[in-house]
């Protein structure tokens, strides 16, 4: 592996980030169907458990989405992982976040990242965030690792909320601040830029 340092390009993009955490939470299963601040309690369908639930956030700037997300985790507790619970992150959609989440998605696709993609999104591809063979199903399929077919969103849903040593509060936080370092570089996705994003935003460090 090379030593030479990685200059990180910074350019301003003014996008606005929303994420939803699914797990497992018995204060929010009681405010179900609820308004909380900047964010709504609702179910999901791939969820298991009797206290289940799936925290979705309004539109924010990515630091105040943090800071929102920290504050509702004092009040309501911590979001417990489970199974098949996610981590979708949806960001604004510009031509440069059009740009950047596609070059995202083909580092997803490349089999030579495999064994990076666990480590970045705590979770491997699967089902209902699939890295197609062929771009055109970006056209028409919801269940990709990014999902590209919303009007005024990009959805990167390969986030994971199911490792038993993390909250998903602690969680969302982490892949925001590594997503957002990604739409906020123009360095190339290369194996050493990935790592050391994912080491830099360590989850429960951040």
């Amino acid at each position: 592996m090379s030593s030479t340092p990685i200059t990180l390009r910074k350019t301003v993009v003014p996008v606005s980030f929303g994420v939803e955490i699914e797990g497992r939470n018995n204060v929010l299963r009681m405010k179900m169907y609820q308004h909380l601040g900047f964010f709504f309690v609702t179910s999901d369908g791939s969820l298991e458990y009797s206290n289940s639930v799936e925290l979705v956030s309004q539109p924010l700037p990515p630091k105040m989405l943090v800071r929102c997300l920290k504050a509702h985790c004092k009040k309501y507790g911590e979001i417990e992982p489970e199974y098949s619970g996610g981590i979708h992150i949806h960001v604004s959609r510009t031509k440069r976040t059009e740009v950047r989440l596609l070059e995202l998605y083909l580092w997803i696709q490349n089999n030579e990242n495999s064994h990076l993609i666990k480590k970045f999104f705590g979770r491997d591809t699967n089902y209902y965030c699939r890295a197609h063979w062929s771009l055109d199903d970006l056209k028409y399929e919801r269940y990709s690792a990014v999902n590209f077919i919303n009007t005024k969103t990009i959805e990167v849903r390969l986030f994971g909320n199911n490792n038993p040593e993390h909250n998903g509060i602690e969680s969302a936080i982490c892949y925001i601040k590594r997503l957002n370092a990604i739409l906020t570089s123009n360095t190339p996705l290369t194996h050493m830029y990935m790592d050391m994003i994912s080491d830099q935003y360590k989850i429960g460090l951040s």
